[in-house]
């Protein structure tokens, strides 16, 4: 991919405006996913346990060859009431603990787990019957990470440095970047990173000396809440999403609770340039143990592009896998990271787009109306209270999510999200 017709750079009354003729660039997404399905196929039958405490009634250990992470996709698996499963790595003895709530928020499947053998206990609780553990696949890396060559976004050679903020994750299996954004711990990205089952990885290890990925232990890795996620894919421009990630399965902290830090949408933006900023992601590098963790890279803000739907563009390194990442200018965000071109610029969807802000409130309000920590049947209770009254009550403005001055049907999709789980 390249450049295949005229590119100007005007400057107008605030600066540079980047003119882009009709196929100017050919524009490709910054995400990176790894790993492979592999059939793997495993189901214990129904077991019970008679005795009166906890006990093993399965195990079976799952190998890979040549794999250097597993994770594991489940299926008719059955767990009542104090029974639950236990994964365990064989190369670095992480270990994850999944209930039935827990492995629905994980959408049937296992955190990541380094090396080519996992080891599944089906813990069945006291007096139980029925206990019920099936695998219906395995996703897994196997072979180099495929780290050499040129790499679309980077912009006159790459001097991005390692970096370890503590408000950015890596996005599996599409490998992106995420951004928690408030204090409760909401999450931006760019909209082509969604899909089902994934995860936000926090504390990243150094990939291996091939660039095959390293995983941190569950305890730093958390399930996205699928109904949280809004999201559209509309091309440069248009290309962002929101969501929540629900507590952590071993500490039962929420994200923003273990990671203590976030950075903040702006209310204002950029008009006049170049301006400096940064990006913190996990793009891939042709320095093995570098690629797909985290990064800094820095450069300028060139302005917006013209044409379609209004974009940032800019001259920072961003390689596959920063797709989501931030743009920061001043500490905060104005931009998340989209498009890349080969010898660039890169391009980033602007926060302020009025269909970004609106979705973004579904995260921003707090539904928590009675203040205990959870979105629960007394919120409910407080929901149905400030239906359908318009001038709203006092503190029924919590519910109006679609700003018309009083809680109506529109409003409850969104808050039923809520309700099914603790707040994000």
């Amino acid at each position: 991919m390249g450049r295949t017709g005229l590119t100007r750079y005007v400057v107008g009354a605030g600066g540079l405006v980047l003119v882009v003729a009709s196929g100017a660039f050919s524009q490709t997404t910054l995400d990176a996913p790894v790993g492979e399905i592999v059939a793997y196929e495993v189901d214990s039958g129904p077991r019970d346990n008679a005795a009166n405490v906890p006990s093993v009634v399965f195990h079976v250990g799952v190998t890979i060859p040549d794999a250097v992470w597993i994770r594991l996709y489940f299926a008719d698996v059955h767990l009542p009431a104090g029974s639950f499963l236990r994964v365990t790595s064989a190369f670095d003895g992480a270990v994850q603990h999944l209930d039935a709530a827990r492995l629905a928020e994980w959408s049937n499947t296992s955190a990541y787990f380094n090396g080519s053998t996992v080891f599944v206990d089906l813990v069945a609780g006291p007096g139980t019957t029925g206990n019920r553990l099936g695998i219906q696949h395995v996703t897994a890396q196997i072979g180099d990470g495929g780290v050499a060559g040129e790499f679309c976004g980077t912009c006159d050679g790459d001097d991005r440095v390692s970096s370890d903020v503590a408000y950015a994750g890596r996005v599996m299996p599409v490998g992106c970047t995420a951004t928690m954004y408030n204090e409760r711990g909401c999450f931006v990205c760019a909209g082509h990173c969604m899909g089902a089952a994934i995860i936000i990885e926090f504390n990243v290890p150094q990939s291996n000396p091939d660039g095959t990925l390293q995983h941190p232990d569950p305890e730093h890795q958390y399930a996205v809440i699928q109904g949280s996620i809004d999201f559209v894919n509309g091309g440069v421009g248009n290309d962002w999403s929101h969501f929540i990630c629900a507590p952590n399965s071993e500490t039962g902290l929420k994200a923003i609770e273990a990671q203590g830090e976030f950075i903040p949408i702006s209310s204002s933006l950029p008009t006049e340039y170049p301006v400096d900023l940064e990006i913190f992601g996990y793009g891939v590098d042709t320095e093995p143990q570098n690629s797909q963790t985290q990064q800094l890279s820095t450069g300028p803000l060139l302005g917006t592009q013209s044409g379609g739907n209004p974009s940032w563009f800019h001259l920072a390194d961003t390689t596959g896998g920063n797709s989501g990442s931030s743009i920061l200018y001043k500490g905060e965000i104005i931009g998340i990271v989209t498009h890349c071109t080969f010898g660039c610029p890169n391009f980033g969807t602007i926060v302020n787009i009025f269909p970004f802000v609106q979705a973004r409130r579904l995260c921003e309000l707090s539904y928590d109306f009675d203040d205990d920590g959870d979105v629960d049947m007394i919120d409910f209770m407080g929901w149905q209270n400030c239906y359908p009254w318009s001038p709203l009550p006092p503190g029924c403005e919590v519910f109006d999510l679609n700003d018309n001055e009083r809680v109506d049907l529109d409003d409850l999709p969104p808050f039923l999200t809520f309700l099914e789980g603790p707040q994000g």
